[in-house]
């Protein structure tokens, strides 16, 4: 499973916490040991700008 990030709880704390994944990849874990997680980031729009 590969889920795009990124909350604006991961960018404020620079990537050491998001709920959202914790709790979809726990529910993943749960029902599919085996399930292999991903994140993705998408390309920014504007990449002189910092995040």
């Amino acid at each position: 499973m590969v889920m795009i990030c990124c909350s604006q709880e991961f960018k404020e704390t620079g990537g050491e916490s998001d709920q959202a994944i914790i709790d979809i990849s726990r529910y993943a874990l749960e029902h599919n040991p085996d399930t292999r997680i991903g994140l993705a980031r998408p390309r920014a729009d504007f990449p002189s700008r910092a995040y």
